[in-house]
């Protein structure tokens, strides 16, 4: 009887291949000029059969097998083939013991080394070769089958004992494996062992910048980890390519908006905690509602703590207040200084519409942004922005049809976007039932505009409908065929804009009026392409298209708001008769917008 198992010296337990021993046989007669090296298997057939004899209770070590083949070739076939046999397990094993490998101690992620140089002395990690190191990394990290693991193992140890290095790293042996996996056609598994790296000049850049070194270098790991772990290779390159832009990549728990109730008994470390979520990338806006009840019953000073707490923090705040409570707010809204990142929510049905227009218009020519909504926005747990102006500037052809043919890869690549979040999310324990992800169209105004010339005739208006009414239709289909909702959105993705229109740059020049960028001098040039817009409205927009595009986004569109510039009271309150929510951008805001998109909190690189 065979054996069928073997135990390493590592300790692990392997299967016995009678074709190895054969090879390894047959090696050490050739090299003896042995005729007898036809006889091989032969050989190695009886050594496996004395094997399972001698060992019948438990498998043989590997040492055992060694010293059964020696002697069986000293006995039967060759002494000096038994010599070569032995002298070459000695050399590899004195190899072995003369090759460590170093781990550099440092912060990793997924146990992969970064870029940076082995450190030396007591600051890192040694140990002994082992083989058994890469095969458990090739199934737990690559996923590969345990037998195909241990075939690259085998090829990289084989190169690395007969490289005559005393010394590895990790990082080279990581490259052998990678090479290794690449050969074999294990591509997919390639993607799931990459490293993330931060290069060296990088991090001296930032060391000038301390209060953002650890935002910015966190986001540089874990932006390109959630590209890989989270997405699959056909989303992460549409969003690369800035067919799409992934909102949350910073943080893979992110969430587009959190909302948090203010209630009497709320202590200052609990409003601290929900404010921290902004810095530590766990969500991109935050809003705080104060009810009716709070409003009457904490003091003024309170609010206004609050708010002012809230200011220190970087990031999105959306203040929510009962629209019947409108007086109140303003009363507390006009004492504070305006902020860009501040947003005063006012939220309900509006009784006296011209008493409220009047309030808002008030606040908003203060340099506060006002935003009513009729009913609650529905919370947007992630946000995919579709670059619109990228597939007018493609199509070739000027029709509606060959448009909406070629935005459907688009608005796919956002629905596959939002699945396959909510498997992560689900699978960590992170996804909430109330979750519903959010797609925009970024730049319509300006797709629109490159289409027929114009955004405000009746063809502008015809066509920026058909394009929301069958991407809205596309987007629940195909989120419906996965079981899970989503919603065409507006009025959210301020910061997706100018990445889309750097990137498109590169590729339409001649629309912008620049030359492609390819000298690093030219960055400062990046500063003057527009970036592209939501849909909103203009300041030069008459009260008739401002109507228009209301009635667009409103017929179009799940939910939202529509931006628009301070109008005058008499206008507000004829926009309050459509359902769809109204931010109206304070006057000061205008005027801090390209220096806004400028800043863009870190969402304008092309990584």
């Amino acid at each position: 009887m065979l054996p069928t198992h073997v135990r390493k010296r590592d300790g692990r337990l392997v299967s016995f291949d009678i074709g190895k021993l054969k090879r390894s046989i047959q090696a050490a007669l050739i090299a003896a000029d042995d005729p007898d090296a036809a006889y091989a298997e032969d050989a190695a057939y009886a050594i496996a059969m004395h094997l399972g004899k001698a060992f019948p209770q438990q498998p043989p070590q590997t040492s055992d097998v060694a010293v059964t083949v020696a002697r069986a070739l000293e006995k039967g076939y060759s002494a000096r083939a038994s010599a070569i046999y032995l002298d070459y397990r000695v050399a590899r094993d004195e190899q072995r013991s003369k090759t460590t490998v170093i781990k550099p101690q440092q912060i990793s992620l997924l146990d992969a080394d970064s870029t940076v140089s082995v450190m030396t002395g007591s600051e890192q990690n040694s140990r002994p070769w082992n083989r058994a190191f890469i095969v458990r990394a090739l199934e737990q990290e690559a996923h590969v089958k345990h037998s195909a693991a241990e075939a690259i193992a085998q090829e990289v140890e084989k190169r690395v004992l007969s490289s005559g290095l005393s010394i590895v790293t990790t990082t080279l042996i990581r490259a052998l494996v990678d090479s290794e996996l690449l050969s074999r056609g294990y591509a997919n598994s390639l993607r799931q062992r990459s490293s993330v790296t931060i290069p060296y000049d990088e991090l001296q850049k930032r060391l000038s910048e301390p209060e953002t070194l650890n935002s910015k270098l966190g986001s540089r790991i874990s932006l390109p980890y959630s590209l890989s772990h989270i997405y699959s290779e056909d989303v992460a390159m549409a969003h690369r390519q800035g067919l799409i832009d992934i909102g949350g990549l910073r943080h893979p728990y992110s969430r587009h908006i959190e909302r948090f109730e203010v209630k009497a008994e709320t202590s200052r470390r609990e409003l601290i905690s929900e404010f921290k979520k902004l810095e530590d990338y766990l969500c991109n806006n935050l809003t705080l509602v104060f009810d009716s009840e709070f409003l009457k019953n904490c003091p003024r000073e309170r609010v206004i703590e609050t708010l002012e707490t809230a200011s220190a923090f970087k990031g999105t705040f959306y203040f929510s207040f009962p629209v019947s409570e409108a007086e109140t707010a303003a009363n507390l809204i006009r004492s504070l200084e305006p902020k860009e990142d501040l947003i005063f929510q006012f939220e309900g049905e509006i009784e006296e519409k011209e008493k409220a227009a009047g309030i808002m218009v008030e606040l908003a020519k203060l340099g506060h942004n006002i935003l009513w909504v009729k009913n609650d926005l529905t919370p947007i747990s992630q946000l995919i922005a579709v670059n619109l102006p990228r597939i007018v500037y493609k199509n070739k052809e000027a029709n509606i049809e060959q448009l909406l043919l070629d935005l459907q890869p688009s608005l796919e690549a956002a629905v596959h976007a939002c699945r396959q979040y909510r498997l992560y999310a689900q699978a960590n324990g992170q996804l909430r039932m109330s979750d519903i992800p959010g797609c925009e169209l970024i730049g319509l105004r300006e797709a629109i505009s490159a289409f027929c010339g114009q955004d405000k005739s009746e063809e502008s208006f015809r066509i920026a409908s058909t394009i929301l009414s069958a991407s809205r239709e596309i987007l629940h289909r195909l989120a419906g065929a996965y079981y899970f909702d989503i919603q065409l959105v507006t009025g959210y993705g301020r910061d997706f804009g100018k990445r889309f229109s750097v990137l498109d740059e590169r590729l339409f020049p001649e629309i912008f009026g620049f030359l492609p960028f390819h000298d690093p001098d030219a960055e400062a040039l990046r500063h003057n392409i527009p970036p592209y817009a939501l849909l909103e409205t203009n300041p030069g927009d008459s009260p008739e298209e401002i109507q228009n595009w209301l009635k667009t986004v409103n017929a179009g569109c799940d939910s939202g708001f529509l931006p628009i510039s301070v109008p005058d009271q008499q206008l507000l309150t004829n926009l309050f008769d459509y359902n769809f929510g109204l931010m109206i951008k304070g006057e000061k805001d205008a005027a801090s917008e390209d220096e806004r998109f400028i800043e863009n909190r870190g969402q304008t690189s092309l990584f």
